[in-house]
């Protein structure tokens, strides 16, 4: 868990410095140019119809099987989200980083299964 808070503070710090950055870029006396306007011909005169959400996204979970089906996807996301931030350290502390998301995963999946009555 120590080395997930220490990459949540570097995201935390990277994205207060870029905040930062973004506030002075805004301060500076350089003249930056601009694209060019659109041609008249390019800018449609109707609005885009809005694209309908899949209905993965609005449909909700009915059934016992469904529930286990997305708590399961939600935790291997997870997972894959935990090994992609432990690829960022060091090379010493990638081991003991996916290590820890791999117990955190299987703690997560043992929940589940007792939550929905399945065996280990």
């Amino acid at each position: 868990m120590k080395h997930l808070d220490q990459i949540k503070r570097a995201i935390f710090l990277a994205a207060a410095l870029l905040m930062a950055g973004s506030s002075q870029a805004q301060t500076l006396l350089i003249p930056v140019p601009l694209a060019p306007p659109p041609a008249a011909g390019s800018i449609s005169a109707t609005p885009a119809a809005p694209v309908p959400e899949p209905e993965r996204w609005t449909k909700e979970d009915l059934t016992h099987d469904e529930q286990y089906s997305t708590a399961k996807k939600e935790t291997q996301a997870a997972f894959h989200q935990a090994k992609a931030e432990c690829q960022l350290l060091t090379v010493s502390e990638q081991s003991n980083c996916l290590t820890q998301a791999k117990n955190e995963m299987d703690k997560e999946m043992t929940a589940i299964n007792r939550r929905f009555g399945i065996p280990d």
